[in-house]
């Protein structure tokens, strides 16, 4: 094994001291419908999303079990639930599931509207449902698995399958995630998992939609088998822990919590090897004052490495690759 890729398969994928919580909500009024309310905005007309209380806290519940349709067409294809105070690009949304059926539960990321998002859905680990597992991309028409995907002008782009579900009639916790130009899926057995748990993730690299709001997603689940979700949470990644968060910070990967500039070209003085010249360097990566990369700087590393048949052999090696091979954003 070379050094290059022991670093990537040992690099962590986040840690408590690079993530912050920038929002939450933790309390669903039983009987209340959602879609439209309190800040959230659902994208089928005929879903409500209604707050529901149980033993296990509050939840809103999907009251369709409706499939068909297009991206951005209104129709059961656009069943999510987004609110409307979200704006994340590098970070991560969570949320706790619970569902008697088999068919699609999952949360968005990056949600500009119906047409662009990154998704991450499941069908059940068995037909819970009885009528046997469906899913808004073929890929996942079927029960156990896991789709990672990227809707981009009412296209969508399977970036990712693989071969796990959530357990039907059991409460567990999915993610989904993105940072430098890698988004995850993440399934965890509890309520209580972390970034650092790489047990049951879907990996892919792809560019980034911008940032956008994040929330929960069905998809002919719901109505009488029930398709709960509760404690949405959303982080902003802090790559080099100084509190400013990597859309924000002018030091991505340098500690500069002053976030000084002294030559006034957007990369601060703390990783501007340049400062005052015509182009600055970041992370070891020339850039120009449009932000382009120069000729010179870090080699051009793969992206994939993918399997026979084209599927990611390692789950964690894109996003630790995100960690050597760095794209500046603009701005």
């Amino acid at each position: 094994m070379t050094l290059a890729l022991a670093l990537l398969l040992a690099a962590p994928i986040a840690s408590a001291q690079d993530t912050v919580e920038v929002f939450s909500y933790r309390f669903f009024e039983s009987g209340q419908p959602y879609s439209g309310t309190d800040g959230w905005s659902g994208g089928y007309r005929a879903d409500e999303w209604i707050g529901y209380e149980g033993d296990f806290g509050t939840y809103v519940y999907s009251t369709t079990d409706d499939n068909g349709g297009t991206w951005g067409s209104g129709e059961a294809t656009d069943n999510w639930l987004v609110h409307d105070d979200i704006a994340v690009e590098d970070g991560a949304v969570t949320a706790n599931i619970y569902s008697g059926d088999d068919d699609s539960m999952g949360v968005v990321l990056h949600h500009q509207g119906s047409g662009d998002m990154f998704i991450f859905v499941l069908t059940a680990t068995s037909a819970g449902g009885g009528g046997g597992s469906s899913s808004p991309f073929d890929a996942g028409a079927s029960a156990n698995t896991a789709v990672l995907a990227r809707i981009s002008g009412g296209v969508s782009q399977v970036l990712n399958v693989q071969s796990f579900g959530y357990p039907a009639s059991e409460l567990v916790k999915i993610g989904l995630s993105f940072n430098d130009g890698v988004a995850i899926g993440w399934l965890w057995d509890d309520t209580t998992g972390t970034f650092d748990d790489r047990s049951n993730i879907v990996v892919a690299d792809t560019e980034s939609l911008g940032g956008g709001s994040a929330g929960f997603y069905a998809y002919d689940v719901g109505g009488s088998d029930g398709a709960f979700f509760g404690t949405p949470t959303v982080y902003a990644f802090d790559e080099d822990g100084d509190g400013i968060i990597d859309d924000d910070d002018n030091c991505e990967f340098v500690e500069n919590a002053d976030q000084g500039d002294a030559d006034g070209d957007g990369i601060g003085s703390a990783c501007d090897d340049d400062e005052g010249g015509t182009d600055g360097t970041e992370g070891g990566i020339e850039f120009d004052d449009t932000g382009a990369a120069g000729a010179t700087g870090s080699p051009e590393l793969s992206a994939c490495a993918c399997d026979a048949g084209g599927g990611l052999a390692t789950g964690g090696l894109l996003f630790a690759l995100a960690g050597l091979v760095r794209r500046r954003r603009e701005g």
